[in-house]
């Protein structure tokens, strides 16, 4: 591509003032930077947005509902009602306890028992239909000892997989 100066030369007609020789260069270099620049910021709204998504399917835990006093419900944003209950109220390590879920919908659930506020020691609790929008299984912890625990329902409604938190006590070891 010929620059604005050398056209204006081979046509004998004198460049307009401010026409430099690089004029295309510059011209190049501008529409390369304000591409990039979209090209970050476009990145920089998906990234938002994919985890803005992603904190949204989190529920907090509620402190005011415990299954260790009684079953506790829950609602998500789009609408779906989440009812547990565990018995005994307060399950003890490594004794079967039974775990019953209530949901609108038919959608996968699974729920898992962790330590407040631990990463480690995982368990799960296998979840057979019973019915419509009604769940049972049998749980078990490993851990030993008194311990605030949460059971953490898992649902997957419509591919997005939505973590909603009910806390309980265990029962002291003896």
């Amino acid at each position: 591509m010929r620059n604005a100066q050398l056209v204006f030369q081979e046509e004998g007609i004198e460049a307009p003032r401010g026409i430099a020789a690089d004029t295309d260069q510059e011209g190049r270099k501008m529409l390369y930077g304000v591409l990039v620049a979209m090209g970050l910021v476009a990145g920089a709204l998906i990234t938002a947005a994919v985890l803005s998504m992603n904190s949204n399917r989190d529920l907090p835990l509620d402190p005011a509902c415990s299954l260790s006093s009684h079953a506790c419900s829950r609602t998500l944003p789009d609408g779906t009602r989440i009812s547990v209950r565990i018995a005994p109220n307060l399950p003890s390590a490594l004794k079967p306890f039974n775990v019953d879920v209530r949901l609108s919908g038919n959608e996968a659930v699974r729920v898992e028992f962790s330590e407040r506020g631990a990463d480690d020691g995982l368990d799960q609790a296998r979840l057979t239909q019973v019915g419509p929008e009604h769940w049972q299984g049998v749980g078990r912890l490993s851990l030993c000892g008194s311990a605030a625990m949460t059971a953490t329902v898992v649902v997957s409604i419509d591919g997005l997989e939505w973590r909603v938190p009910f806390g309980f006590a265990m029962e002291s070891a003896r």
